[in-house]
C-alpha cells in the first residue's frame, strides 16, 4: 500500500461545520475521497461552554463535548471528532503558570484523542495540525509524519495572537515539515520550520460549476442594476476608502457584499448612507454560486499591508471558477499569479475604471481563461501536490 491510501488526521482551528469556508476543511474532504480522516474540531474552554450553554448553534458541540458520543460521520471516510473542555488561558500571561495549564490541557485533550482514535481504528496516520499552535501532541501522539498548516500571520489573528506568535515557532521546529499557504508565510517561517512548502488555497469545482444554471437568488431578484460582488469577511482588511469610491463611481451600479461584517457602527452606518450597497447575510460555500453566475464583475478590495501580504484568497479561484470578471488591489505576491486573468489596480480611480473596462469587454473567450486558470488551482491538485511534497520524507505504508 502507498502512502496515499495512508489514514490522516487533523487538528484544526477552524470547526468542521463553521459558518463559512475553510482551507482545513476543504482539505479534510479531498482527502477523504481517497484516505480515511479524522478531522478534530478545537476544544472549547469551560468558559465557552458555561456561557454558551443556551446557544442553539453550539448546543452539539456542547453536548458532545461532554459525552461519550464524540464522533460524527460526516461521510464514509471522513470522522469529525469532538474534544472535552480545557481549562480557559488566553488570559493568562507568557511564563510558568500558562505553560502548567497548557500542559494539563494537552494531557486533556490527547488522552481524548486517544481513545477515539483507537475507537476509530486509525493507525499509521500522518499528523496534521493546522493553524491551532496552542496544543503540542508529541508527547502522545505518534504518527508516521507531523506537519503544521499555517494558514494566516498569526501576528494579526485578533484573539490568538496574544501566545500565538511566540507558540507557532514552537510547535513548528518541532514538526517533521511545514506547510503554507501563501508565498510571505513561506517566506517569514523558514527560519523556524525544519522543511517548510508553499501549498495555496484552491476551489471545489463540484461546487463551483460554471455548466450548471442557477436560479436568481432572492436577494438580487429586485436589483434591476448591474452588480459588482464581494464574498467574503468585511473587516479590518478591507479598504473601506476604496469601498466608498467603488459606491460613487459606480453609482449606476449596485455593490453587493456576502458575508460577516467585523466594522466599527459609525464606519457601518456611513456605507449604508449610500443607495447602492446591500448587504447579504453569509452563505453556505454550496449558495455562492448562483450569486456569482448573477453577477457582472467581482472585486477583492483588500488594503495592502502587512496583514493582507500574507493572504492567498480562497474567493479568488471561486470567482474565476464561475467566469466572472474580477478586479482586485495588489495585496499580495500570491494574487500577482492572477494578471493574466484579472486586473490588478494599485489606486483607487484605476481600480474603478478597470471595474468599467472588465465588464464593457467581458467575452466568451475571456471568460474561458478564467475558467482555465481555476482548473490549475482544485483542490484535487492541491492534494497531488501534497503527495508529491511529503513523499521524499515519508517511506510507503504496508
Amino acid at each position: 500500500m502507498k502512502i496515499n491510501k495512508g489514514n490522516i488526521i487533523i487538528f484544526a482551528l477552524a470547526k468542521w461545520n463553521g459558518t463559512y469556508s475553510s482551507t482545513t476543511f476543504s482539505l479534510a474532504e479531498e482527502f477523504s475521497k481517497e484516505n480515511k480522516v479524522l478531522y478534530v474540531d478545537p476544544p472549547m474552554t469551560w468558559k465557552d461552554l458555561i456561557f454558551n450553554f443556551n446557544n442553539k448553534s453550539l448546543r452539539d458541540k456542547i453536548r458532545r463535548s461532554t459525552s461519550r458520543e464524540n464522533t460524527v460521520l460526516i461521510n464514509k471516510n471522513l470522522t469529525a471528532a469532538y474534544l472535552p473542555p480545557v481549562i480557559p488561558m488566553n488570559f493568562l500571561p507568557k511564563g510558568k503558570l500558562y505553560r502548567f495549564i497548557k500542559a494539563i490541557n494537552e494531557r486533556i485533550v490527547f488522552s481524548s484523542l486517544q481513545k477515539i482514535i483507537k475507537a476509530t481504528g486509525i493507525d499509521n496516520y500522518i499528523y496534521i495540525n493546522s493553524f491551532n499552535p496552542f496544543f503540542d501532541h508529541s508527547k502522545y501522539l505518534h504518527p508516521i509524519l507531523s506537519i503544521y498548516y499555517t494558514v494566516d500571520n498569526i501576528a494579526e489573528s485578533a484573539y490568538i495572537r496574544k501566545h500565538g506568535v511566540w507558540l507557532e515557532p514552537e510547535i513548528m521546529s518541532g514538526m517533521d515539515l511545514t506547510l503554507a499557504t501563501s508565498l510571505r508565510l513561506k517566506k517569514q517561517n523558514e527560519k523556524h520550520a525544519q522543511n517548510i512548502f508553499y501549498l495555496p488555497n484552491a476551489v471545489n469545482l463540484e461546487i463551483f460549476d460554471h455548466e450548471k444554471q442557477y436560479e436568481k437568488p432572492k436577494e438580487l431578484v429586485s436589483i434591476t442594476t448591474e452588480i459588482i460582488l464581494f464574498t467574503g469577511h468585511l473587516d479590518k482588511r478591507t479598504d473601506i476608502e476604496l469601498v466608498k469610491s467603488i459606491l460613487k463611481s459606480h453609482s449606476n451600479r449596485t455593490l453587493v457584499i456576502i458575508g460577516p461584517v467585523s466594522l466599527k457602527e459609525e464606519v457601518l452606518a456611513k456605507l449604508n448612507e449610500y443607495e447602492n450597497i446591500q448587504f447579504v447575510d453569509p452563505k453556505p460555500i454550496e449558495q455562492l454560486p448562483a450569486y456569482l453566475q448573477h453577477s457582472d464583475c467581482a472585486i477583492i478590495p483588500f488594503r495592502c499591508n502587512d496583514l493582507t501580504k500574507n493572504i492567498y484568497p480562497l474567493k479568488i479561484n471561486e470567482y474565476l471558477a464561475m467566469g466572472i470578471p474580477v478586479v482586485s488591489t495588489i495585496f499580495s505576491k500570491d494574487i500577482l499569479g492572477f494578471n493574466e486573468v484579472i486586473s490588478l489596480a494599485t489606486q483607487y480611480d484605476e481600480f474603478n475604471e478597470m471595474i468599467e473596462k472588465e465588464i464593457a469587454g467581458n467575452s466568451a473567450t475571456k471568460v474561458g481563461k478564467r475558467i482555465h486558470m481555476a482548473k490549475k488551482n482544485t483542490w484535487p491538485n492541491r492534494i497531488k501536490q501534497f503527495w508529491e511534497i511529503i513523499s521524499p520524507y515519508t517511506p510507503p505504508i504496508g
